[in-house]
């Protein structure tokens, strides 16, 4: 499949390139007629148009590379069409070279603000005319390929991920299987569950993976509902965290027994999942992590604390990027976090709230505290 994917992207690649469309907006014919034979002459194909109406018409049903648009129009000045054209998602990304015999400040300005690209000022040497153009297109070329290279990557991403969740699965489930049926002595069942909770680990970084994906490329959408916090975490802890890992450390709650709060309760349960396991592997054995949760001020807010080593703030700042690893090794011989707190951030965000880290933990000599707020729901 992937070698398809390769062959398609080089026929692409070498299929002639049709001749990029032009639109000259301007209501003086022999004006826009000089600008129009030194364009096709150069083997560009050109549109033109007399009004601000036209030209719209032409966006609309030629959807043009480049325009060159005039100010003073009739109707429709060009003011308008720019204002037009920018503020609709389907052509936005078409550049504008405003071209007008007015040379002031504001009239540069109020181009510029309306979202146009460029500016010229009459009278216009065809080789600048020429030199903007092929400027903006070529610009404009790169940013189609960025975008088609990044659907790409994403088809990609998506593929290997649904491929791998069918395997890992059948993995999961026979190792279970094992567990449970086989008369196992003591240190097998010790390899069994070690086996069982990398192979958890890894589906949880592929749903990560998959979920950043879809969050980066805005097709994600959070399901927000009233949910009690203190019974969300309470449940991450006995159903989403292993009974092995709870063991190495001791889990202290702080908040109260029921708090209401407007999240998407599986992809908060999913952070707290992701902070809760990052505390322990980050944390000595035999040490206490801290949860507490209150709401203050319209907001709600969770904090996740360790005691374990302290992250420079260097790193703290760069701690949510996609694939940052800490270089600072912990206590336990762990290193780095890993892309579950890129997940965390992403899914925080989508619910309308953030996370911040701190580390030193405030009021310790040591340790790592993440905290999330999201607004409290309006009464």
């Amino acid at each position: 499949m992937i070698l398809g994917l390769e062959r398609m992207t080089v026929l692409e690649s070498t299929k002639a390139k049709k001749p990029a469309t032009i639109l000259i907006v301007d209501d003086e014919e022999n004006s826009f007629d000089v600008r129009k034979r030194v364009l096709e002459s150069n083997g560009y194909r050109v549109l033109t148009a007399k009004n601000g109406l036209e030209a719209l018409t032409h966006v609309e049903q030629k959807s043009p590379d480049i325009i060159l648009l005039d100010i003073m129009m009739p109707y429709m000045n060009g003011f308008e069409v720019c204002e037009r054209i920018k503020s609709s998602p389907k052509w936005r990304d078409i550049p504008i070279i405003v071209i007008t015999v007015l040379n002031d400040t504001q009239t540069y300005i109020r181009a510029i603000d309306l979202g146009a690209d460029d500016f010229l000022t009459r009278p216009i040497e065809p080789s600048a005319l020429l030199a903007r153009v092929r400027g903006y297109l070529r610009s404009r070329e790169l940013s189609r390929e960025v975008e088609r290279v990044s659907r790409l990557k994403q088809d990609l991403t998506d593929m290997i991920i649904h491929d791998l969740r069918g395997p890992l699965s059948s993995v999961i489930g026979n190792i279970d299987l094992l567990s449970m049926t086989a008369n196992l002595d003591s240190e097998a069942k010790d390899i069994a569950e070690h086996a069982l909770n990398s192979a958890l680990q890894i589906k949880k970084m592929l749903q990560d993976m998959l979920e950043v994906e879809k969050m980066e490329s805005g097709s994600f959408a959070a399901n927000m509902e009233i949910t009690d916090i203190s019974d969300l975490i309470k449940k991450v802890l006995e159903y989403r965290i292993s009974a092995s890992e709870l063991d190495k450390v001791k889990v202290n709650l702080h908040g109260p027994d029921s708090l209401k709060q407007s999240c998407d309760p599986e992809l908060l349960s999913r952070v707290v999942q992701n902070l809760v396991t990052n505390a322990i592997k980050f944390s000595a054995a035999g040490s206490e992590i801290n949860i507490r949760w209150h709401s203050e001020n319209e907001s709600f807010f969770m904090g996740v604390e360790n005691h374990g080593a302290v992250i420079e703030k260097k790193q703290q700042e760069r701690i949510f990027d996609k694939y940052f690893q800490a270089s600072k090794e912990s206590r336990t011989g762990q290193k780095g976090i890993g892309l579950g707190l890129t997940f965390c951030k992403m899914a925080m965000e989508a619910q309308g709230g953030n996370i911040q880290v701190s580390s030193p933990v405030p009021g310790w000599d040591d340790g790592i505290r993440f905290e999330v707020q999201l607004p409290c729901p309006s009464n």
